[in-house]
């Protein structure tokens, strides 16, 4: 007799436990990051005239693109499926360091980036039958992080740098 009494509390109870588990089941909360993490430590190190090429290069690794003063720089296809690199003139990565610096064939700017998204979003449960499909509602924004720095390849310093980072929706 005392089975009798608990089993419709505990079907209550079921029921409740789904009605809240089943929505905050679906949470998506997180990061994407699509390349390599620029990291803002490593990034405050940098000082102009301290900071050598080699420093660089333990750092971050290898750039993306490394650019000569006077040069062109085969970039990817904007759109997959065209098999044709795209030749952008060197200045373009100079721009940041114009103002500043007389820059002379002895330098170079090598150029990072990162692309991360951040996710936030749930999955909505929908009932069908006696089983739930699970829809996503996801959104995100783009985030951006991009590092020039200028190095001297006489000396073998770097003689000036640009972190940008920011968020395209």
């Amino acid at each position: 007799m005392t089975l009798m009494i608990y089993k419709p509390q505990l079907n209550r109870l079921a029921a409740l436990a789904l009605i809240i588990l089943i929505p905050v089941g679906g949470c998506i909360w997180g990061s994407v990051q699509y390349d390599r993490t620029l990291e803002k430590e490593l990034i405050k190190n940098i000082e102009p005239g301290k900071t050598t090429r080699k420093n660089i290069l333990e750092w971050f690794g290898p750039p993306e693109i490394l650019a000569r003063k006077d040069g062109v720089v085969l970039l990817p296809p904007l759109e997959t499926g065209q098999g044709k690199m795209r030749e952008v003139d060197s200045k373009v990565f100079f721009k940041y360091f114009l103002q500043r610096h007389p820059i002379a064939e002895h330098h170079v700017v090598y150029y990072y980036f990162n692309e991360g998204e951040d996710i936030n979003g749930f999955s909505i449960p929908i009932p069908i039958g006696t089983f739930f499909v699970s829809l996503p509602a996801t959104s995100g924004n783009l985030q951006l992080s991009e590092l020039w720095v200028l190095v001297n390849r006489q000396t073998e310093q770097v003689e000036d740098y640009v972190f940008l980072e920011g968020e395209e929706k």
